[in-house]
């Protein structure tokens, strides 16, 4: 049995702290390069997936305290996990990327017919009677609510 298999085990039934902390110290650096290399160089986001790394060992544990070679597993996890994040972020980048071009597509297609549209509106408005025109106004050029108006 090595090390990481009696640590862990330790950790698993005797619920030991200090046998955890040894075995994150222990591949703290292995993890954190891969997640460094992975992530293209972004230091926070190799910290994140060294930290759900290491959430990941401690809620498998049970599982993990026979693996054979703790670090390859380590590796592998840290290589998903890095991978999942950095799918998530460009997932994310490509939705924000259409959202501004959906919105500036919107806002340049309606000032040009707002403008038109508002020499009409004012004129429309004028015309109305005074009953009439004082809620319109109330309610869509000054926004209040209909209880007030």
């Amino acid at each position: 049995m090595n090390d990481d298999t009696l640590l862990l085990r330790r950790y698993v039934q005797e619920g030991s702290e200090e046998a955890f902390a040894a075995l994150v110290q222990k591949h703290v650096d292995l993890v954190y390069s891969a997640a460094l290399r992975r992530t293209g160089g972004d230091a926070y986001r190799a910290a994140d997936v060294t930290q759900e790394v290491f959430t990941a060992l401690a809620r498998q544990a049970r599982q993990l305290a026979s693996h054979p070679v703790l670090g390859a597993w380590l590796h592998a996890t840290t290589r998903n996990l890095a991978v999942n994040l950095m799918l998530s972020d460009q997932r994310r980048d490509r939705r924000q990327f259409v959202a501004v071009e959906l919105e500036t597509t919107q806002t340049t297609a309606t000032v040009p017919q707002w403008e038109s549209l508002r020499p009409v509106l004012d004129a429309a408005i004028d015309e109305l009677p005074e009953g009439d025109r004082q809620p319109v106004i109330m309610r869509f050029l000054e926004r209040r609510a209909f209880k007030e108006i």
